[in-house]
């Protein structure tokens, strides 16, 4: 699994880093909701997984569910 976070609260950085077994394992990367958009866009990035902290979208929310869902065969999951 390689999950993408939106998330201003390191508490949530750090929850969810030990509920997949540590950000150190290179499968964990935590951004804000531009640089997710940036990192999604990017045909090479292949995150199976978008967490977004409630109120972190920054107004990005379809943007963000639009490059998730591209018909180009994206693995990436939208989880709010």
């Amino acid at each position: 699994m390689n999950l993408l976070l939106v998330s201003r609260d390191s508490r949530w950085t750090d929850a969810v880093g030990h509920a997949i077994g540590g950000a150190d394992s290179g499968t964990f990367a935590t951004c804000d909701a531009r640089d997710a958009l940036v990192r999604l866009s990017n045909t090479e990035s292949a995150y199976s997984h978008l967490l977004i902290e409630s109120g972190c979208d920054d107004g990005l929310i379809d943007a963000l569910a639009d490059v998730t869902s591209r018909p180009a065969g994206s693995r990436t999951t939208l989880v709010m």
